[in-house]
């Protein structure tokens, strides 16, 4: 018996002392009416009104662990890991954890990337709960993601496209990393690019590169290239990328290149080479209706150009089962030059503003997933001096995961677009492959 509880029998007269006995009592019985009713909610798939009864009670109830329990395994039901592992810290040394407790927040942390802390808390369920076949299929497969990913890994890539004036461009990449520690690999790269046109051929690249990749926490990665070109040499660029997840609904991305390997093939046969920043963001809802993307980029032409271009899409998908997505997106994009007549593509400003209609078939198939998608798109683009025209056209594209090891996607895109008031039809192709190698 607390001790406010003894002073108030000593002091209070036996009537007001029997009111307050039965006011705790009845505040305790709507307490537990009111969790029980948030508990049946989430067993109907109301989530959201399960944990807005729950956050009230825990707000006036801190310290009350089923409360907090249900709220960590509910939220984790919902999909929003980031409010159940942050509401389960609290209670992350409770004694006697519930087997759902542990396989909610296992299941969350493995989403999270905090794989050491998911171990853990399935080898305390298991001990806990030695019979228990969900903890110890978890924890089996969360051992094998954790082997397969510090495996050796060989990714190629492969496309095609058209530049101004109806030229083919082609580029061919491949990475092949391994770990060397915990939480860093190793890489090397060759990539080159070239064109189907003989006057550009001293704009082809053919370089390596080496680096690591490193991961300081689930938040934050790392990588740092330093390549050269084979064929020029002093052609030697170092990229450092940059990494963050503040949220499991956040990315942001950051990269420095000296040397920047998308610099226009009639550029490059000039001898014209460029740096590049790059600042991108990613965000999507708990559960994927809204998805937003934003990115900027800056480059120093050694013509003395200086070209910013910008990014930004908006999408919701009005449609989500297990076979079907379709998703309206909004795309608004533009760049601004300094200098002008350069022979390269290089409007003073320009913008573009499209909208897309991507729909995915999600297909159940023998392989770990099989998705395509068919985008179609409608637009207007407006170059500084040339006026607004439509651009239009569609694209196909097919994503296999043929098992934990090793997958396989294609994209192909047939558009109407314009380069200086004059409008060309132009297609691109790209493939790639990636494989563990256990």
């Amino acid at each position: 018996m607390r001790f406010s509880t003894i002073l108030l029998a000593l002091i209070l007269p036996f009537p007001l002392q029997h009111a307050l006995a039965q006011q705790e009592a009845e505040e305790k019985k709507s307490v537990e009416s009111e969790h029980q009713r948030a508990v049946e909610l989430a067993h109907a798939d109301q989530h959201d009104a399960a944990l807005v009864i729950l956050k009230d009670l825990l707000a006036s109830h801190p310290d009350n662990y089923p409360i907090r329990r249900d709220y960590v395994v509910i939220s984790g039901w919902k999909g929003d890991c980031d409010e159940a592992l942050e509401k389960f810290q609290p209670i992350k040394n409770h004694p006697g954890k519930e087997d759902y407790l542990i396989g909610a927040v296992a299941e969350c942390m493995r989403k999270a990337r905090q794989t050491d802390e998911a171990l853990a808390v399935l080898r305390e369920g298991a001990r806990a709960y030695p019979e228990n076949e969900d903890i110890k299929t978890l924890y089996k497969s969360l051992l094998n993601d954790i082997v397969i990913d510090r495996k050796p890994e060989l990714n190629v890539k492969a496309g095609t496209g058209q530049s101004d004036a109806g030229n083919q461009d082609y580029f061919f990449e491949i990475k092949y990393s391994r770990q060397f520690a915990p939480a860093a690999r190793w890489f090397a790269r060759y990539f080159t690019t070239f064109a189907d046109d003989p006057e550009f051929d001293t704009g082809d690249l053919n370089r390596v590169g080496a680096g690591v990749m490193y991961w300081f926490d689930p938040k934050w990665y790392l990588e740092q290239e330093f390549s050269t070109d084979i064929d020029e040499g002093g052609d030697n660029g170092s990229t450092t990328t940059l990494v963050y997840h503040p949220t499991l609904l956040w990315e942001v991305f950051g990269q420095y290149a000296s040397f920047a390997e998308d610099v226009p093939l009639r550029a490059k046969a000039l001898g014209v080479d460029s740096d590049r920043l790059t600042i991108s963001a990613f965000f999507h809802t708990i559960d994927y209706r809204w998805e937003w993307y934003g990115s900027y980029s800056a480059y120093e032409f050694s013509d003395s150009n200086d070209r910013e271009s910008y990014y930004t899409s908006l999408g919701y998908a009005y449609e989500m089962t297990d076979t079907r997505e379709q998703r309206v997106i909004l795309e608004l994009s533009g760049s601004t030059n300094t200098l002008d007549n350069t022979v390269y593509f290089n409007p003073e400003r320009d913008t573009t503003i499209a909208v897309v209609h991507r729909t995915s078939f999600i297909f159940d198939s023998r392989y770990d997933s099989h998705v395509d998608h068919l985008s179609v798109f409608l637009g207007q683009y407006d170059q500084e001096g040339y006026g607004a025209d439509a651009t239009y056209g569609a694209s196909y594209e097919q994503q296999y995961d043929f098992s934990p090891v090793h997958s396989f996607s294609w994209w192909l895109e047939a558009a109407s677009r314009i380069y200086d008031g004059e409008r060309e039809t132009v297609g691109s192709f790209l493939a790639s492959y990636t494989r563990k190698f256990l």
